[in-house]
């Protein structure tokens, strides 16, 4: 199974950029666009990676991050924001952030980058997309299968809830992909 991304994220342009670039690589993606809602969806589903604004129009990413941290996430985050005083930077970081991205980002960069924090997160795997690990889980890996257990013995459910899903245009012209997120 593909590793889960959160992304919060409330412009619209943005978020279904990323969801489409990292679906190409085989992720499952979930959206969501206020950091109530996506604070609310990492609780409960424990997603392997979340992308995170700060500006959001309910509560900001710096509050999410520490509710997160609180709440003893260790799922990896990286803050894709539009601020860039270094201040921010450091703020984000202390609260637990694993990287800090500005906007405007080169999107070969952000995989680059949610490739290694999946790597360090969850052991040094050829094909981070395949590992579907769990963040609160251990991972480990040979050379034709990745194995993922949530502690006492079972594994994390990956299931969805209507709530939280989001429906976009179509793709591209020819595109074999659904149009649809559904987290």
């Amino acid at each position: 199974m593909a590793a889960t991304i959160l992304i919060v994220e409330d412009e619209y342009a943005v978020a279904r950029g990323i969801q489409y670039a990292l679906q190409q690589e085989g992720y499952q993606v979930a959206v969501s666009r206020s950091g109530g809602e996506g604070l609310e969806f990492a609780l409960r589903e424990g997603p392997d990676l979340v992308l995170l604004d700060v500006r959001l129009p309910d509560m900001d990413g710096f509050e999410v991050l520490r509710r997160l941290r609180t709440s003893g996430s260790k799922a990896p985050v990286l803050v894709l924001t539009a601020r860039d005083e270094e201040m921010d930077k450091v703020i984000g970081l202390e609260l637990g952030a694993d990287d800090y991205m500005t906007k405007p980002f080169g999107l070969r960069e952000l995989m680059s980058r949610i490739k290694a924090l999946l790597r360090r997160a969850y052991g040094d795997l050829a094909d981070a997309a395949a590992a579907g690990c769990c963040a609160t889980g251990t991972c480990s890996s040979t050379w034709s299968a990745v194995a993922c257990s949530a502690g006492s013995g079972g594994s994390r459910s990956r299931r969805r809830s209507s709530r939280f899903s989001a429906t976009w245009p179509a793709g591209p012209v020819g595109s074999s992909r659904g149009a649809s997120c559904s987290s």
